[in-house]
């Protein structure tokens, strides 16, 4: 699998962060919705990936810093949900979206790893 210099894949994820941290503005649980933080995650992660994906192509320095952001908030969204036990209740913002960013960028290490073997 070649790399193309497209970033269709996390425009998409960029622009789904945003539905998502938009979504609560039509209830009046604003803080309380899981949407927001889910929204932030998958801009990180889009973002995270889109830096790793030009880092690879060579057109931009590494930016570790947004890497090192978007993990923390990942632990932080995965373990506010096994204690809370919010993910019982909604699966999709505690489970799928973590499992998203990681498989998403497992991938993309995946790939830089057998473009440089071959």
């Amino acid at each position: 699998m070649k790399l193309r210099d497209k970033h269709i894949g996390s425009t998409i994820g960029i622009v789904m962060g945003v539905l998502f941290i938009l979504a609560p503005f039509g209830n009046n649980e604003l803080l309380n919705s899981p949407a927001m933080y889910t929204g932030i995650l998958v801009i990180l992660g889009s973002l995270s990936y889109r830096f790793k994906k030009k880092q690879i192509l060579s057109k931009t320095k590494r930016w570790p810093i947004l890497e090192i952001i978007t993990l923390i908030l990942l632990l932080l969204h995965i373990s506010f949900s096994i204690n809370t036990g919010e993910w019982y209740e909604n699966p999709l913002y505690y489970i799928g979206t973590p499992a998203w960013v990681i498989i998403s960028y497992v991938v993309l290490l995946i790939i830089k790893n057998k473009n440089n073997i071959a």
